[in-house]
């Protein structure tokens, strides 16, 4: 067998592995990320959940097309091969569409998390659920109001705020704006957004990078293989 057929073989094969384990990663961080962005739907909506979904969906199609690749590789099924590079081209123009779309909207998270904090907090005295997110939402960040401990004069009666502005029970009426934090909710929730949604942008700039490389090894296999193909036609003819 030829050198670089042997060696175009084995390297798409471990590249695959690689690309596989990849894969699996953007599965689990996709879960988690979806799991924590879940817990503040009220603040968020439906706007930005899917995107982690969307990284557990093209992680489990990259898991599918490194085993295509690996198959490929392995048997040197020219038939494969191309399939394999045809829906690694399709995955890698998906998923640049889809970090241009999520990194030129941007700008709108901050519109979105604003205007949803508003409508909760308001609503918080008639809506539990929504005192109950604003609870966790402060304790978790450490927090309190969109822009401060002031927000809650609007809403609640008598001064009182939540015992979480505070970092004391949720119920603990002792708290007071002097005691509570005065960090606001706005900035530390975008903060909290935007590492979580950057994590997602990172590994799918991580994956179009790899994957751009595995379009390259494919091509060169599919040529070694070729030229050994031909190469007994050759050595006949003399």
């Amino acid at each position: 067998m030829d050198i670089g057929l042997t060696f175009a073989k084995y390297a798409l094969f471990l590249f695959n592995l690689l690309f596989a384990v990849l894969g699996i990663a953007m599965v689990v961080i996709g879960i988690g990320v979806s799991a924590k962005l879940v817990e503040y739907e009220d603040f968020i909506g439906n706007d930005l959940i899917p995107h982690p979904i969307v990284l557990i969906v093209v992680g489990c199609v990259m898991f599918f097309i490194a085993y295509l690749g690996c198959c490929g590789a392995i048997k040197e099924q020219t038939g494969m091969l191309c399939c394999y590079l045809f829906m690694m081209i399709i995955l890698v123009g998906f998923e640049v569409g889809l970090i241009c779309a999520a990194y030129s909207k941007r700008d709108q998270w901050e519109s979105i998390v604003n205007e949803q904090l508003n409508y909760t907090l308001h609503h918080a005295d008639k809506d539990q659920s929504f005192y109950a997110s604003w609870n966790m939402l402060q304790t978790n960040l450490k927090c309190c109001g969109i822009d401060g401990p002031n927000d809650w004069n609007h809403v609640l009666p008598n001064d009182t705020i939540p015992g979480s502005c505070c970092q004391k029970a949720a119920d603990d009426k002792t708290c007071t704006i002097t005691e509570a934090i005065q960090t606001g909710c706005k900035t530390a929730f975008i903060e909290f957004l935007n590492s979580h949604i950057f994590t997602v942008i990172g590994y799918a700039i991580a994956a179009v990078v790899l994957q751009l490389l595995a379009i390259v090894f494919p091509c060169c296999l599919f040529s070694a293989i070729r030229r050994d193909e031909r190469l007994p036609r050759r050595w006949h003819r003399f």
